[in-house]
């Protein structure tokens, strides 16, 4: 079993460098943001390490003044975990470009408008000049326009149907 975990983890580590990259035209405008001043701050509910490793391994970490995300979920004892365990503890994943990092509790993440308030709180930002980027209306942009902020949604995350996007949007403020 173990020798057929590492051959599936040595797979999907060359799939992953082979394909994962930032959508097109991402890294560009992360890029011209950073040069403006503009503090760019990811937010995620995914595990905070799963974050942070993500935007490591798209090499886009240097964009980011700062990330938000779900405290780590506990993983079983075992030999690949343990060995994982020790890397985070040795920081060999973390991002030494992010300054700023805030973990969130289960509770606290999107769309619960906490993670938002407390970065900006935080950060002394006033709502009316931040932008909240997202892939979804629900969990990222509805937040964003409830404490004041720009929802603004990238289209390029999860495909919808016109239909029933035209549908949701004729039923919103928004």
């Amino acid at each position: 079993i173990f020798t057929l975990i590492k051959l599936a983890q040595a797979v999907f580590k060359r799939a992953r460098q082979k394909n994962l990259k930032p959508y097109e035209g991402v890294k560009e405008t992360l890029e011209w943001l950073k040069s403006q001043g503009v503090l760019i701050v990811g937010m995620s509910n995914a595990p905070f390490y799963n974050a942070e490793i993500r935007i490591k391994q798209l090499f886009i970490d240097k964009y980011f003044y700062g990330l938000a995300a779900r405290e780590d979920l506990h993983l079983p004892d075992d030999e690949f975990t343990i060995r994982i365990n020790q890397n985070k503890e040795n920081k060999k994943y973390e991002s030494t470009k992010i300054v700023k990092k805030w973990v969130l509790k289960k509770e606290q993440l999107k769309p619960n408008t906490y993670g938002y308030s407390k970065i900006m709180e935080d950060l002394k930002v006033d709502p009316k000049n931040t932008y909240i980027i997202g892939d979804s209306i629900l969990k990222d942009v509805q937040p964003a326009i409830e404490i004041g902020a720009k929802g603004i949604w990238a289209k390029y995350g999860e495909e919808r149907k016109k239909k029933n996007l035209d549908t949701v949007l004729s039923m919103t403020n928004w």
